[in-house]
């Protein structure tokens, strides 16, 4: 059932994929033994266990859920009916004992960039891409994540600083998250602040958005020890950062880390739209919160997965899962857990309702080892007919496999066509230090079986893939977008020449971040990315740029994100990503690449750039543009773009001795600095 063997070369992958939803290989085995004994006595005593919890776990959805389910089995004597009544009592079980521990949070504040650390550069990249650096520090910057704002062109992004006085201005040398918007598709970015405590590290970010309110929050590790991490939060306004709430969502003592977060994508409490929590009030028809974060033991290792709920815009929290142990699969003290949201597949509307705060989906992924030798990928899934996480449909989706499963993600089509809704999880199977490749999984529809598939599998490393879909994070996508139809796919991967992801014989066995799309109904047909033709497959360019490659070590190195640059129906839908490039052995870099057609701009001319007649010239260390509106750019002598941005006047460029290109409009411009 599901079984499915893969060769590769010398190596067997053996894996077991879900044939319907809440199927695990332990309930399978319940169910053969219970088919052979008294049905009705089996659910008798599950009800009598049900009737002592039911009080202490005061959960309306989950009492329907399980009443339902025993009177569907005394019509139809389906026996799997009584091993998901018995699977929800054990969820019941495990969460009675956990107690919410959401507070105000005055330890953590915000601070100001120091302006030594707003410089960006930019790389005159192959076919399709520009890539540029969003910060560029002495010490380790690493676990990006982007998210996109509203419907068009805003984009804010949250990493991680090792030393936060390299960036921000503080006195101490802990960890901090650096947060960064940008107003123009990514094209600049600007600094906004730093989340910090002098009191410990702030690590492992997660930015997501409410689009309707317009509402951003970043999620985060506290660890005040190595051994004692909690879950905090910070939420502000697009429209104004002073406008804010710093909270904790987790301060139970248990240690938890490596926080996920996604709001609900809905139109929200009804003339709320763009509204601060303080102008307007949040109500239950808001866009719900969900944060998953990773259990560790007293040992160090990962013992599964929490899950928190805001009903409130981040004011209250309500732990709504508690997982059962299970430790990490690539890494051993973490469960990799990431949550994503889709449509609602027992609707067909335009996913606009207001019941229940809106019509849509939460999914939750992660991988963990059943034993030293068999690994495992996990899907949460609740909806607004389970109570909004009153009720999750657990489902071993993989199962069987001798080697690590690394960074599991998930995208759900934004599609209303519910008999035609596919769900896509990508990971990458481990099988040595340096030897990983891309697999996937994909369902058709809500209720079909899943299936196995590969992206990248070949004698080359791969690692750390991450998928999204067009229109992810946008609301109400039946009505806003005609134009969303593609899987999104991006992952490190050594390059050679023979490689089909490749076309450089100058990459040196250095990793690469590769971007492929697949159409949602056509999973395993990739395809490059397009913008105005075929993208390069790899969007880091081959040596001398970036001679080291990427960083893919530690996971969650990559984050892509898919955006567009206006809100009509036929829009396109184009690709960003954030990654991590290994700088030296002990300095890691944040950079950006986007396609082209997302910045606007195909590095030669912008549709905003001017055709007048500028005046350059060199005054000491500096390049003086007089009379110009348009894009400037700046070129090393070997072609290197190190700066791009718009001036409308007049602007003064400080540059280091050498010849430089000053490239304005159609015109360039030679610059010698002595």
């Amino acid at each position: 059932m599901g079984i499915t063997l893969i060769l590769i070369s010398s190596k067997d992958v053996i894996g077991e994929t879900a044939p319907f939803n809440g199927w695990s290989p332990e309930r399978e085995k319940l169910a053969y033994e219970w088919s052979k004994r008294d049905g009705m006595r089996i659910l008798d005593s599950l009800m009598s266990v049900w009737k002592s919890l039911k009080p202490l776990s005061n959960n309306r959805f989950l009492d329907e859920e399980i009443k339902r389910l025993g009177s569907e089995f005394i019509k139809d004597g389906d026996v799997w009916k009584l091993v998901f009544i018995a699977g929800y009592i054990e969820d019941a079980r495990r969460l009675i004992g956990v107690k919410d521990s959401y507070a105000p949070n005055m330890l953590i504040r915000t601070v100001p960039f120091k302006k030594s650390s707003y410089e960006e550069y930019e790389l005159n990249d192959g076919n399709g891409w520009t890539t540029m650096l969003l910060s560029n520090t002495a010490v380790p910057e690493n676990k990006p994540s982007v998210v996109q704002v509203g419907e068009t062109d805003t984009l804010f992004a949250a990493f991680e600083v090792s030393d936060c006085s390299s960036v921000c201005s503080v006195s101490h040398t802990n960890s901090c998250i650096a947060v960064k918007y940008s107003y123009d598709q990514g094209a600049t970015w600007n600094p906004a602040f730093c989340i910090e405590s002098a009191s410990g590290n702030i690590k492992h970010p997660s930015i997501t958005a409410d689009n309707y309110r317009r509402i951003i929050t970043v999620v985060y590790s506290y660890e005040k020890t190595p051994t004692d991490n909690d879950i905090g939060g910070f939420t502000f306004w697009a429209g104004d950062f002073t406008k804010s709430l710093s909270y904790w969502i987790d301060t139970s003592g248990d240690n938890t880390i490596s926080p996920s977060a996604k709001y609900t994508t809905n139109l929200g409490e009804p003339s709320c739209e763009n509204s601060w929590i303080a102008t307007c009030s949040c109500t239950l028809q808001d866009n719900k919160l969900f944060v998953a974060a990773t259990k560790v033991d007293s040992l160090g290792e990962a013992s599964g997965i929490r899950v928190y709920r805001s009903e409130d815009c981040a004011a209250t929290w309500l732990i709504v899962y508690e997982g059962p142990q299970r430790k990490g699969s690539a890494y051993m003290d973490d469960n990799q857990v990431y949550v994503a949201v889709g449509n609602y597949p027992l609707s067909s509307s335009s996913v606009c309702g207001a019941t229940y705060g809106g019509e849509n989906t939460i999914h939750i992924v992660y991988a963990w080892r059943n034993s030293s030798t068999e690994h495992r990928i996990e899907h949460l899934f609740t909806d607004p007919s389970k109570g909004w996480g009153s009720v999750w449909v657990s489902t071993t989706v993989f199962s069987g496999l001798f080697y690590p499963v690394s960074q599991p993600t998930i995208a759900v089509a934004r599609t209303n066509d519910t008999a035609n809704m596919p769900h896509f999880i990508t990971f990458e199977i481990r099988y040595g230090p340096s030897d990983g490749d891309i697999y996937f999984i994909y369902k058709g529809s809500f209720n079909s079986s899943w299936s196995l598939g590969n992206v990248e599998k070949s004698s080359y490393d791969s690692r750390t893939p991450f998928v999204i879909s067009d229109a992810e994070n946008l609301a109400c996508p039946g009505l806003k977008t005609s134009s969303s139809s593609k899987f999104h796919i991006t992952f490190y991967h050594v390059c050679d020449p023979t490689n089909w992801l490749c076309s450089s014989s100058s990459y040196n066995g250095t990793y690469r971040v590769v971007a492929v799309v697949s159409p949602w109904d056509s999973p395993g047909m990739w395809q490059p990315e397009y913008c105005n033709g075929d993208a390069d497959y790899t969007i880091i360019p081959p040596p001398p740029s970036y001679p080291n490659g990427g960083y893919w070590q530690d996971w969650r190195n990559i984050y892509p994100v898919v955006y567009r640059r206006g809100a009509n129906l036929t829009t396109p839908w184009w690709l960003g990503v954030l990654w991590v490039y290994n700088d030296s052995t002990t300095n890691n870099d944040v950079y950006w690449t986007a396609s082209d057609c997302a910045l606007g701009s195909d590095d030669e001319l912008s549709a905003d750039e001017s055709e007048n007649a500028p005046m350059v010239m060199r005054i000491g260390k500096y390049v003086h543009i007089m009379g110009f509106k348009g894009y400037i750019s700046v070129y090393s002598e070997d072609g290197r773009m190190l700066r791009r941005e718009y001036i409308d006047g007049e602007k003064r460029i400080p540059l280091k001795r050498g010849v430089w290109f000053i490239k304005l409009g159609r015109k360039a411009y030679k610059v010698l600095l002595p």
